[in-house]
């Protein structure tokens, strides 16, 4: 069974094609033996019409003898023949067909006509006949030289003609049977090494489409056509070589773009998005899932990245600028942009780096050295200034040169203390400070802290109580810088509650870890100073701080050190009613 409709086309066409041919052929070939046939006949016909002319006359009979009616009917019989006899004037005497009485003059038809004038008359037709087909011969009666009627004879040519027809189609079926096998089996041939190679073709190119490239097409045909095949399949493997290599090409740069904490933007020369990593996505704080095709201004909405990308575009060297853009937290983002290759410019690509954190230290550090430059500058101004007075002369005054030694050792101990806590602070930064992680009962620590402090307090009349838990708590950490860290909580505390103020310390387990409190009531500190109290020698009272004594890094200490053992430090204050400071260290 054919497959396909290119094969029933080839079918059909072929069939139809072949048939036509060769029945015309036959039709050509049977027409041509109907014509000699007719010829033949005709020939016969005339021999007949001459043979029966001649017993006419020989027999001498009168025309209008019933003995010759007699003997043209028996004649008519015999030989199938149709056979008129009519007088010289036209009138038929003897038919042996109809009716002679009834049939009308016959010189009114042309055979008779060409027979009266040239001695033979033919027709293919009657009037009185009409719709069957006979060939009429005609020929003149003599009796004595002399003309006495006609003789007309004639054969039905009907059964001849049906009889070839019939032969004429009953061959064309025959034929028709045998081209229509013939070609059915052509087709089914040119189906099976054309038509189904292409299919297996087209079944390959569409499964390449999809992205499959495993489709088999048989090639075993040494001819163009499996050469064709044999191409193609050559073509899958390099396609499905190509197709691996630019996916793992692709992996790797979908892997190290999304794992760069860099963001990268691509743009085309229309200002469309053609690639954005998960990086610039949060830089830019970009919402939208699909980027790729939109427009740049309208996925950032930062002009600054616009005008950046503007500018790189044209410009063949690298295009660098720093901007601000308005995200939660706001940002400052390094911009680097560089032209695409090609003529013209398909785009530009930006690397963007978040500097925020790098600019915020480096104004910490300009801070830092600032405030280090006025600490140091402080008591060193103290030391010079009393040491000029004692060498000016006050060495010799008995009476003030003890305040003036004592101001220069008070000035030389905060010299001192400044750059310990500095030294200190470094090391914890720089992980050279090495805790020894024990476990360590919180209780013991807080009661040698409070120890420490219980004279100052007692003297401005400052109440400090502790809140033990019912049972036993320990942290993990270094005893030393568990220490340190309450020291300079429960110092500040003292130092900064007004006399007849209190200082509570209470802790307890909180999760996985415990939490160590130090509330004080005392000035307490505004809002705007809370995200910055932890910074190196930063101070909410700067006059305040000094008297005291601080060197401006207790709690920049308190914070690393927490951090540096697992944990964390938080406060919560209000103006003139004190603050809490919270502690957060892992359970022993």
């Amino acid at each position: 069974m054919l497959q396909s409709r290119i094969g029933w086309a080839l079918f059909f066409w072929l069939g139809l094609i072949i048939f036509l041919f060769t029945t015309g052929a036959i039709a050509l070939f049977l027409l041509d033996g109907m014509e000699h046939s007719r010829l033949r006949q005709l020939d016969a016909l005339q021999t007949s019409a001459r043979l029966f002319r001649r017993e006419l006359e020989t027999i001498g009979l009168p025309l209008t003898s019933p003995k010759l009616d007699e003997l043209v009917q028996l004649q008519a019989k015999e030989s199938g023949l149709y056979i008129t006899v009519a007088n010289e004037d036209g009138n038929v005497l003897i038919d042996s067909r109809q009716d002679a009485a009834r049939m009308e003059n016959v010189l009114r038809l042309s055979e008779f006509k060409e027979a009266q004038e040239n001695g033979f008359g033919e027709a293919t037709s009657d009037p009185q006949l009409p719709g069957r087909p006979f060939h009429f011969i005609v020929l003149p009666l003599e009796a004595d030289g002399k003309p006495i009627g006609f003789v007309r004879v004639g054969q039905d040519i009907e059964a001849g003609g049906l009889h070839a027809s019939y032969h004429l189609v009953v061959g064309s079926m025959a034929l028709g049977l045998v081209i229509l096998t013939g070609a059915y089996f052509i087709a089914r041939r040119f189906e099976e090494r054309v038509v189904a190679p292409v299919q297996q073709l087209t079944r390959a190119c569409a499964g390449v489409e999809r992205g499959d490239y495993t489709g088999h097409v048989w090639a075993a045909a040494e001819d163009e056509l499996g050469d064709t095949a044999r191409q193609f399949t050559r073509m899958q493997a390099a396609i499905d070589m190509r197709v691996d290599q630019l996916t793992a090409e692709s992996n790797r740069l979908k892997t190290v773009l999304g794992s760069m904490v860099e963001g990268v933007i691509a743009v085309d020369a229309q200002q469309r998005v053609l690639l954005a990593n998960r990086a610039v996505r949060k830089l830019l704080a970009i919402r939208a899932d699909d980027v790729v095709g939109r427009p740049l201004l309208e996925l950032t909405r930062n002009r600054s990245l616009d005008d950046s990308f503007r500018a790189a575009i044209a410009s063949d060297e690298p295009y660098r600028h720093e901007f601000e853009v308005s995200t939660t937290p706001r940002r400052i983002l390094s911009l680097q942009a560089n032209r695409l290759p090609g003529d013209p410019c398909p785009g530009v690509v930006m690397v963007l780096h978040d500097v925020t954190e790098l600019r915020r230290l480096e104004n910490m550090r300009r801070e830092f050295v600032s405030s280090v430059s006025h600490e140091l500058k402080t008591p060193l101004a103290a030391v010079r200034a009393y040491t000029e007075t004692l060498q000016l002369g006050a060495v010799e005054d008995v009476e003030n040169r003890g305040y003036f030694l004592s101001q220069i050792m008070d000035s030389a101990d905060r010299l001192n203390d400044l750059i310990q806590d500095m030294l200190h602070l470094a090391r914890i930064e720089s992980r050279e400070e090495a805790f020894d992680i024990t476990e360590v009962p919180v209780a013991g620590v807080i009661e040698k802290c409070l120890h420490t402090q219980r004279d100052t307090a007692a003297a401005r009349q400052i109440a400090l109580r502790i809140h033990p838990p019912d049972e036993e708590i320990s942290v993990l950490g270094d005893e030393e810088g568990v220490r340190t860290i309450l020291s300079n909580l429960i110092d500040n505390a003292v130092k900064y509650t007004s006399e007849g103020g209190t200082v509570d310390v209470a802790w307890g387990e909180e999760g996985s870890h415990v939490a160590i409190t130090v509330k004080d009531t005392g000035i307490g500190i505004p809002q705007a100073a809370l995200e910055r109290i932890f910074e190196r020698f930063y101070r909410v009272d700067k006059a305040r701080s000094r008297e005291m004594g601080g060197t401006g890094l207790g709690l920049s200490i308190v914070k690393h050190t927490a951090q540096a053992m697992e944990g964390e430090v938080t406060v919560q204050s209000q103006v003139g009613e004190g603050s809490t400071f919270t502690v957060r260290l892992p359970r022993g």
